[in-house]
């Protein structure tokens, strides 16, 4: 006669607290998911940002290269955040120092519809000319201050967590 085996043979099931720490762990990386997908965005809207400001001071560099009669009279010397008011160069004829006030115009008008706060200064240095585009890029509330004469990154009394982010061009022409 054949002797049977009595011994069962118990199967191992998931219990109520192995599925609650499952639970847990997945949470914990669904949550640092979707902070790497804002840091992404963050880090998106940053590079665009710079990215227009980048094209904006080569647009400036451009105007006056296009306009050197206008250079060599000292019309683009001090241009400053401020957009001024002009005549129409697109449909009439104007001057070098008409064309001058009308590429500020158009470049600072600019850089307030592409960028949050956006400005821009010229500055002669030199020979040279210090193009610089300002943007508030962390949108603080208020008015963040803006560098003294927009030197370069790093200048004394600039605080990148509440002034301005700027791009400086330095262009001879």
């Amino acid at each position: 006669m054949m002797k049977q085996n009595t011994q069962t043979t118990k199967q191992a099931a998931f219990t109520l607290v192995e599925v609650m720490v499952a639970m847990v762990i997945f949470s914990i990386g669904l949550l640092g998911l979707a902070g790497l997908q804002s840091l992404g965005i963050t880090n998106n809207q940053t590079a665009f940002y710079r990215t227009i400001a980048m094209q904006q001071a080569y647009n400036m560099s451009d105007r006056m290269r296009n306009n050197i009669a206008g250079v060599d009279a000292g019309n683009y010397d001090t241009l400053d955040e401020n957009i001024p008011s002009y005549t129409n160069c697109v449909t009439g004829t104007c001057s070098p120092s008409q064309l001058a006030t009308f590429d500020h115009f158009e470049w600072n008008s600019n850089n307030a519809a592409q960028l949050p706060q956006g400005a821009g200064k010229v500055t002669k240095v030199g020979n040279q000319f210090l193009i610089c585009v300002m943007w508030n890029e962390l949108k603080i509330a208020g008015n963040p201050a803006i560098p003294a004469g927009c030197t370069a990154p790093g200048a004394a009394g600039y605080n990148p967590t509440t002034d301005f982010k700027f791009y400086t061009l330095l262009v001879e022409l």
